[in-house]
């Protein structure tokens, strides 16, 4: 038990750093307030740029991939390897749950798509760089990033699945979905109504502010 408390509390301190709200704070702004209101790297790059915009997706990626190290660091080779797969998990499950609700930004944070990214990395990079050109294929026959977001997620579930992860780290993607499904809800809606922005937009409106 305490080996679980102590996975969570290294992924959710580690998600709560929040380098877009550091940047806009930086730049005199408030990120939860500017743009789409979202504490991420998409809403950076519209507000500040495409060099912020990447140095926070980069940022946000390393996370995970950090927190997993650390607890590794903590843990060594006092647990069982399926018991290290499940505190995988429950750490880069923490990381997002941290990224998304930031207890110092009010549990006002980002939507956790770079932070997934990175948490997959952290399990096994060769697999996760399938999931990124599933991702980037997703989002650009799509034209909407949201449905790429949630290809990755899939994906995860069925890697949790077929990679013999068991039960338990199944039920964790399954939550985090779940929680990225509700993050998203206002996206959904806006593709219902037609009025989100697209990839193709998103990208041209950014080369325009860029002077790209």
């Amino acid at each position: 038990m305490s080996y679980i408390f102590m996975a969570m509390v290294i992924g959710y301190i580690f998600g709560c750093i929040q380098p877009s709200y550091i940047v806009s704070k930086w730049k005199g702004k408030d990120i939860r307030y500017e743009g789409s209101k979202n504490a991420g790297a998409s809403n950076v790059t519209i507000i500040f740029g495409w060099k912020f915009g990447l140095m926070v997706a980069l940022i946000d990626i390393l996370k995970p991939i950090l927190a997993m190290a650390i607890m590794v660091l903590f843990i060594g080779n006092q647990v069982t390897v399926s018991t290290l797969q499940l505190l995988y998990f429950i750490n880069g499950s923490f990381v997002i749950i941290g990224h998304n609700y930031p207890i110092h930004m009010q549990f006002r944070g980002g939507k956790g798509t770079a932070s997934l990214i990175g948490f997959i990395f952290a399990l096994n990079w060769k697999i996760a760089l399938l999931g990124l050109a599933i991702f980037i294929l997703a989002a650009v026959m799509s034209d909407y990033i949201v449905i790429g977001a949630f290809s990755l997620y899939f994906f995860l579930i069925g890697y949790t699945y077929f990679g013999g992860y068991g039960l338990y780290a199944l039920l964790i993607t399954l939550f985090i979905t779940l929680v990225a499904i509700i993050k998203h809800v206002e996206n959904f809606i806006r593709i219902y109504n037609k009025k989100e922005a697209g990839l193709r937009q998103f990208i041209k409106h950014n080369k325009i502010e860029t002077g790209a």
